[in-house]
């Protein structure tokens, strides 16, 4: 997850500084706007929507207290830190009632600005994460209610029907938590609702482009699905429930029953789970299973899918800006938390971290051979007698998971360098930097740029110059667009500098080269 930042200084020297800084250290911050004062800054939060602003105190038409106060006004969730001189200190003191964070003494050392970057990226992963995961069990609780036609915020319906709209409904039931031959206790009821959910999920995820597993009751799982990708999209919708029922049964030995009920236009008018059983679109080799008159009601579940999600957002987050000790470190605190729960929650939280490193390090690390079989796993957690036994467990999980990480470290991940050549053909007329494509191919900045130099020969700069100024030539050969449009469509916001690289590549300034251009015929 990379923050965004807003700077607000009246003095242009002190805002490059500030950029530079950020931008030349794995803090993960970019920077998205510059403004020279409070008034200018306000504006920018409404177009940039900046996650943290740095603002001087001290500046022309609003100060920045008065830009603190304006932010806090507004409930905008922007953090605000505040520059300032020693002299200005006490006085600047007084925005802390608005909700300022930390302040920076001028000058600011490279040290200290970066050490508040990173407290406060972590405070904002952390702040992200609880709000999406909030969100999505908000979600998932309004969509339990309108399956049983409980009260639920009609707000709440009126958000969802967009996402929902126009999506087809599927139940997947489950038949016996207590299969022969398994040891599944009543007490590994909530960790095998969590690891069916985690496998219709992922199944249905390598399918659909929008996805939705929601536990409506302790045996019957809601699928929502629409919008096949393009590589199955002649596959009949049976297939889906066809694999969910034998990778169920493969892994976990449990039998499940899936019916396809059809498209859903509307969520206010979701079949009953019991009128759904009835449903004759049924998907091939499975039987529906009625369910009885006494039908338990829902109940609260403490896991979901949306916490599985939120692992791996967290997880992920540091890996992306290379960050593995920190990674190990959260990883261990979350072990110190686990051995301290009651057993039954901490073999779940156990469960979900494991589960969520086996998928980073398949999706995400192309590690195909990290293999976590659920199957086995419940079974061994099943036989730990106290919290800090899973605790352990969950330690020999962390340990394997960072022996992954060290062999990627020391070999060239397969695909890395066209994955951060496609990004920067898509992506050169934005900001595009060495960080911004590092994390998108999962590297540490510094490691991702001795990659890339080795690779191809060149610094990553120098190929995404040569980019740009390819693209700009073909402008300038093929349009009359002005200059300045140009260098903005090919990642340049100042078109004197943007000429300036352009005479250096081609020994010729944009408008020279434009009228050596070929004469079109009838010209």
């Amino acid at each position: 997850m990379i923050g965004t930042v807003l700077i607000v200084d009246d003095e242009s020297l002190v805002r490059r500084t500030l950029r530079k800084m950020i931008e030349s250290n794995e803090t993960g911050w970019r920077v998205v706007a510059e403004a020279s004062n409070g008034q200018e800054a306000l504006e920018a939060i409404e177009t940039a929507e900046p996650d943290l602003v740095i603002t001087d105190v001290r500046m022309p038409r609003m100060s920045g207290i008065e830009l603190a106060e304006a932010i806090h006004n507004r409930k905008k969730p922007t953090m605000v830190v505040i520059l300032t001189g020693y002299k200005d200190f006490e006085y600047a003191q007084a925005a802390l009632r608005f909700g300022v964070l930390d302040f920076l003494l001028k000058p600011c050392p490279e040290e200290n600005v970066c050490d508040i970057l990173r407290r406060l990226h972590n405070r904002l992963s952390e702040a992200k994460r609880n709000r999406q995961a909030e969100a999505r069990a908000q979600e998932e609780a309004t969509i339990r209610a309108l399956f049983y036609r409980l009260p639920c915020d009609p707000r709440q319906v009126e958000r969802l029907q967009p996402l929902y709209a126009g999506s087809t409904l599927g139940l997947v039931r489950v038949q016996d938590y207590a299969p022969a031959g398994k040891s599944y206790q009543p007490a590994d009821l909530v960790i095998l609702q969590f690891a069916i959910g985690n496998i219709i999920q992922e199944i249905a995820d390598s399918y659909y482009e929008f996805t939705r597993v929601v536990l409506i009751r302790h045996d019957c799982f809601a699928v929502f699905y629409s919008r096949l990708l393009a590589p199955y999209r002649s596959l009949p919708p049976a297939h889906l429930f066809v694999e969910i029922d034998g990778k169920i049964k493969e892994l976990l030995g449990i039998a499940t029953s899936c019916d396809n009920i059809g498209p859903i236009d509307r969520l206010d008018r979701l079949p009953a789970p019991v009128d759904a059983a009835d449903a004759p679109t049924q998907a091939p080799g499975a039987r529906a299973v009625r369910e009885s008159d006494g039908a338990d009601p829902p109940r609260a579940f403490t896991l979901g899918y949306a916490k599985l999600q939120t692992l791996e957002s967290r997880f992920l987050a540091f890996i992306m800006l290379g960050q593995t000790e920190l990674l190990l470190r959260d990883m261990e605190a979350v072990a110190g938390e686990v051995g301290g729960l009651p057993l039954d929650e901490a073999r779940i939280e156990a469960l979900a971290c494991g589960v969520t490193l086996q998928a980073i390090a398949r999706k995400h690390l192309d590690a195909p051979g990290y293999a976590f079989d659920l199957d086995r796993e419940i079974d061994a957690l099943h036989l730990l007698s106290d919290a800090a036994a899973v605790a352990n467990w969950l330690r020999a999980e962390t340990a394997r998971f960072a022996g992954v990480l060290t062999r990627l470290a020391e070999r060239k991940p397969p695909g890395v360098i066209e994955r951060a050549l496609e990004y920067v053909e898509r992506h050169y007329m934005e900001r595009c930097s060495l960080q911004d494509t590092a994390a998108h191919v999962y590297l540490n900045a510094k490691y991702f740029s001795d990659l890339f130099r080795r690779e191809t020969g060149h610094g990553y700069i120098h190929h995404l110059t040569k980019v740009r100024m390819e693209k700009a030539a073909i402008l300038l050969s093929n349009t009359d667009r002005k200059v300045t449009d140009i260098s903005q469509a090919v990642g340049y916001d100042d078109s004197n500098y943007f000429s300036t690289v352009f005479r250096k590549e081609f020994g010729l300034s944009p408008g020279e080269y434009r009228k050596k251009r070929p004469a079109a015929p009838g010209e």
